[in-house]
């Protein structure tokens, strides 16, 4: 009989708890019966990315940048909601961004640079970061879209609140 008794109110307990967690707003329940996919926030907020070359979105081929053995060429870092910095190749930049997680659109603005004279890729990279217009996330790579064809594919780095 306790045995029963302690079966019930774990049961009971179960249930209260799924009613409690549930039914929250994030998850809410739509027609038909079904519930829906909860929206999950991405934020690149404090997040801190390194450049693993460009790739041919058609072929998947990547193109890494030049120099390739240069631990700080090519990183990003998104400080705010709308602000990120970087290093290229000899050169530090700066600017602001608008990122809709909806729609994956993404507008970069402002970007503004040191004027250290460069040799390899860093034209290109600033270029390329200047046009970009959507970004995806996943798996811990960032793709910032800078045409149809082609991308920048970035390697989760850090996490840095500072």
């Amino acid at each position: 009989m306790k045995k029963l008794l302690k079966k019930v109110i774990a049961a009971m307990l179960c249930m209260g708890l799924f009613l409690v967690v549930g039914c929250k707003k994030d998850n809410p329940v739509i027609a038909g019966g079904g519930i829906e996919e909860p929206i999950i926030e991405i934020s690149l907020e404090y997040t801190k990315w390194k450049a693993a070359g460009i790739v041919d979105a058609k072929t998947g081929i990547l193109t890494k940048l030049r120099p390739e053995d240069c631990d700080m060429c090519y990183t990003i870092k998104f400080m705010t909601d709308s602000t990120f910095g970087g290093k290229a190749e000899n050169n530090t930049y700066f600017g602001k961004y608008e990122f809709d997680t909806a729609t994956h659109t993404m507008h970069i603005s402002g970007l503004s640079q040191t004027f250290v004279g460069s040799w390899f890729d860093e034209e290109l990279y600033l270029w390329s970061l200047r046009d970009v217009h959507s970004c995806f996330i996943e798996d811990n790579k960032l793709q910032l879209y800078f045409n149809e064809d082609h991308y920048l594919l970035f390697n989760f780095v850090d996490y840095e609140k500072k």
